[in-house]
């Protein structure tokens, strides 16, 4: 066996009212995008169902603002759904509250990113030698290519 390293992924719990799954689900079938467009998906060539269908069920079956786990890139597929709110909602009311949760959610995802551990590397779990290990091939890829910038943190 060789260990190799710690995968570090950030979830949020964040719950949601039946409105507002409501708004979500109309927004992802009015979306130009087919990634968007999916997440209003009943069931998927898989059988799962697309993002809001299942926060919609999940919230359904059990009460409204129950946490529900969402990953960064969860968050930012909602965040980008409810973009066309504006556009797609003919009720006043529900683009503002669309435009409303989009912002909470893009606030949720900064929270989430300074949350995340640096590097995405935790010292005191991985021992020493298998974080000079990480730094190092990290200093390897920087002088193979010194033009190279690091992804943003």
């Amino acid at each position: 066996m060789k260990f190799h390293h710690i995968h570090y992924k950030p979830v949020a719990y964040i719950g949601f009212t039946l409105a507002e799954c409501a708004i979500m689900l109309a927004c992802a079938q009015a979306h130009y995008d087919h990634v968007c467009k999916s997440a209003a998906v009943e069931r998927d060539r898989d059988g799962r169902p697309g993002l809001c269908c299942a926060l919609l069920n999940y919230t359904k079956n059990t009460e409204e603002n129950h946490p529900y786990p969402l990953t960064f890139r969860d968050i930012d597929t909602l965040a980008k759904i409810l973009e066309v709110g504006r556009y797609a909602l003919r009720d006043t009311n529900e683009a503002v509250a669309a435009w409303t949760l989009g912002a909470k959610l893009s606030g949720a995802l900064h929270l989430l990113n300074a949350s995340a551990v640096k590097d995405r590397v935790v010292d005191s779990l991985l021992g020493s030698a298998v974080a000079e290990k990480h730094a190092a091939s990290k200093k390897l890829r920087k002088n193979a290519n010194p033009n190279r910038k690091e992804p943003r943190q």
